[in-house]
This record gives C-alpha cells, sequence and structure tokens, in this order.
C-alpha cells in the first residue's frame, strides 16, 4: 500500500511543482489524518465508500511566500505522499488541507469544491451557508515548519480537523407538537474562513442562521442538529439559540443554550429536552 501511494504521489501531473531550480534536490512529504482525529477509522472509510475520496492539497511557502501551484493527491486512504523538489539548506513551510470530495472517474478529472474553496490555503472558505446535516463536510489540515531542507529532511504532516463539531440531541422526543420545523442561531461573529498556515480564522457574517432544518417523528432519542465550526489554536465559547416553527411558519418555542464552549478537533452535545 505504501509503494502504490509513493509510486502515485511522484508520477501523477497533479503533484508536479512549477518551481524550477538548478539545484533542488527531491524528498517526501509523508501526510496523514491523525491517529487521534480516525479514532474511529472504520466510520471515515465507510463515510468514503465507493462514492467520496479525500483530496489532499499541498502548499510550499517561504519566507511567508507560497513558491509554485498547489500539489494535489487524491486517495481513498488516510495517508499520502507528496514527492518536492527544492533548493536546500533553505526553511519551508509544508501547508496541507483533506477535504472529501467525489470519486473521480478520471485520473485527469478535477473535482468541483464541494463545501469549501481550497484555492488558498491562507483563505479557506465555506461556500455554502445552507444547513447539510453530512459528515461529507468533514476536513483535515496541518502544518510543518523545516528548517535547512536537505534530501533528507523528515517531513510528517499529522492532519487535525480545523473546527469543532457541534451537536443538538433531543432525549425526551417530541413532547411539542406543533413543532415541526427549526432554525439555529449563533449570536457571536460566525467564522466562515480558516487560515491553515496560522490556525486561525476570520468571520464576514454578524450573525449565522441556519433556517428551515425539518424536525424528524421521532418519539426517543435524536439528533436534531450537527454542525462543522472552524475554531482557531484557543477554545472559544458562543451562545445557540434554536428557534422551532409550526407549519404555518409561526413560531412555537424557544430555546437558549448561552456560553457553549466549543474546541477544535472535538465534539461538543447539547443534550437533554430540547423540543
Amino acid at each position: 500500500m505504501f509503494l502504490a501511494v509513493l509510486a502515485f504521489a511522484s508520477c501523477s501531473r497533479d503533484v508536479a511543482m512549477d518551481v524550477v531550480v538548478d539545484d533542488a534536490v527531491l524528498c517526501q512529504v509523508n501526510v496523514g489524518v491523525d491517529p487521534e482525529t480516525r479514532a474511529d477509522v472504520e466510520s471515515l472509510e465507510a463515510l468514503l465508500g465507493d462514492s467520496y475520496e479525500l483530496r489532499y492539497i499541498l502548499e510550499i511557502y517561504e519566507n511567508g511566500s507560497r513558491l509554485g501551484r498547489q500539489q494535489v493527491a487524491y486517495s481513498s486512504d488516510l495517508s499520502v505522499v507528496f514527492a518536492v523538489k527544492l533548493p536546500p539548506l533553505r526553511n519551508y513551510q509544508f501547508v496541507v488541507w483533506a477535504d472529501i470530495v467525489a470519486k473521480r472517474t478520471a485520473d485527469n478529472e478535477t473535482p468541483t469544491n464541494g463545501y469549501y474553496n481550497t484555492d488558498n490555503l491562507s483563505k479557506v472558505q465555506v461556500v455554502s451557508v445552507n444547513w447539510d446535516n453530512s459528515d461529507l463536510r468533514d476536513a483535515f489540515s496541518g502544518v510543518a515548519d523545516v528548517c535547512d531542507y536537505s534530501s533528507s529532511s523528515t517531513i510528517n504532516l499529522s492532519l487535525k480537523r480545523p473546527f469543532a463539531k457541534l451537536r443538538i440531541v433531543d432525549t425526551d422526543g417530541i413532547t411539542n407538537a406543533e413543532a415541526t420545523k427549526m432554525s439555529v442561531s449563533y449570536s457571536s461573529s460566525f467564522p466562515n474562513t480558516f487560515n491553515v498556515r496560522t490556525g486561525t480564522m476570520s468571520s464576514v457574517n454578524a450573525l449565522q442562521t441556519y433556517d428551515d432544518i425539518p424536525v424528524g417523528d421521532v418519539q426517543g432519542e435524536q439528533t436534531l442538529f450537527t454542525d462543522f465550526i472552524f475554531v482557531g489554536n484557543e477554545d472559544t465559547s458562543l451562545t445557540v439559540t434554536v428557534n422551532f416553527y409550526n407549519e404555518g411558519n409561526n413560531a412555537v418555542c424557544t430555546r437558549v443554550f448561552p456560553d457553549i464552549a466549543i474546541a477544535r478537533n472535538k465534539i461538543t452535545t447539547i443534550k437533554g429536552g430540547i423540543i
């Protein structure tokens, strides 16, 4: 498996650099999803199935400036190897983003961005703010700084999720029979842009709201809502407001959850009698 991935990364036209230098030396960049992040490996592999694969994107920086274009590799495996050729004895930063895309039917096919615009890893942006209760939104990122680069440099990137996962779970069944749909909003600025290089996020919206989320007709425990929220290197919190509506779009009840703590690469669950 390792040799197959290495051959793919070395030979694919997708990962060719457009940096031409006479004294460049070859080295390998090993990229893999962190074991802690993929605690349940089977669930991620099952999510990919036969229809999806991981898109690994590598950018290389020197003195804060990107060298050449992005290198891209596609794989159903949770690790890949990039081959890079750079001038030695310099300091570089290797930046990687990995997300889930539709599986290609041909090697020269380029899948469209699904949930994230990844044209610039210093500014990864959420493509759509429409709610989609799908783990296909999952993604991973990592950075490695290498000093005095040479052909013997060890370059390993262990990727982790750049966001927190928020879940709202009702445990008591629907006690308000009128509630057929819901909206979820955050009182703090919604971070929709993530800088992989610095591990920081930024906001362009003062308020983020997801509307018209259906409420399932379940009398037992059910997950009402999930979301992936960009979080920087520091833990943070937000206030979550849930409004329930009847079929006529009239509000029937509201739940406010203040100061919900969220952290990168962790799941936060609001659980109890919600409806």
